[in-house]
């Protein structure tokens, strides 16, 4: 489940010792608040009860749950304040087909077999991507 959340423009924070001119700040004023929250999980908040004798399930709201959001086009925040860039699936799909050319070089090219360090964590980097690609897909 993939929701984008629109929040409004922070205002921009002056300190008492500011200056005031004439003219607008317009750093942080306009800045785009929103998050697109990634990969979540989406359920009704029910409450039931016995009304007349029967059970009754009535929907008092919606809960989400997610590991991680995106703020604009070109971050990835998780818990624990970790950011990293936000990869789109043609920059995922162009990153799987050059590591996959890498390791075909290095069987290839220098001979290396499967149990070789360098191609084991060429192989590990290339599962890596690929869940990737399909957690974005």
């Amino acid at each position: 489940y993939k929701k984008k959340i629109l929040r409004s423009s922070a205002p921009s924070v002056k300190n008492i010792d500011d200056e005031e001119t004439d003219e607008e700040d317009t750093s942080d004023s306009c800045k785009d608040t929103s998050i697109t929250i990634m990969d979540a999980h989406r359920w009704a908040l029910e409450k039931s009860a016995l009304i007349d004798g029967k059970f009754v399930t009535t929907t008092v709201g919606v809960a989400y749950a997610w590991e991680s959001w995106a703020v604009g086009d070109e971050t990835l925040r998780s818990a624990g304040g970790i950011t990293k860039p936000l990869l789109k699936p043609s920059e995922l799909e162009d990153a799987v087909a050059k590591q996959a050319a890498a390791i075909r070089e290095l069987k290839e090219g220098r001979g290396l077999g499967n149990k070789d360090p360098e191609v084991v964590e060429a192989v590990s980097e290339l599962v890596r991507l690929k869940d990737l690609l399909e957690s974005v897909a």
